[in-house]
């Protein structure tokens, strides 16, 4: 969005760093960084988590958790 229109976002620097490096984007506050979020993942509450949602979430778990 912030491409396309005037405005601010917070955005993962992972996802706008080529962006930055061509000038498209800059940072507005260097040095002050945003809070960190969570992440979650939603799904159905039922006994049987299906195997694909489990391949997506235990790599992000594990992930988040030895940060």
């Amino acid at each position: 969005m912030p491409l396309t229109v005037a405005g601010a976002a917070v955005l993962a620097p992972w996802s706008v760093a080529a962006h930055v490096a061509q000038g498209r984007l800059v940072e507005l506050f260097p040095g002050y960084p945003p809070p960190e979020q969570g992440v979650f993942a939603v799904h159905p509450g039922t006994e049987h988590v299906p195997a694909k949602v489990r391949a997506f979430v235990e790599p992000v778990r594990a992930f988040a958790n030895h940060r």
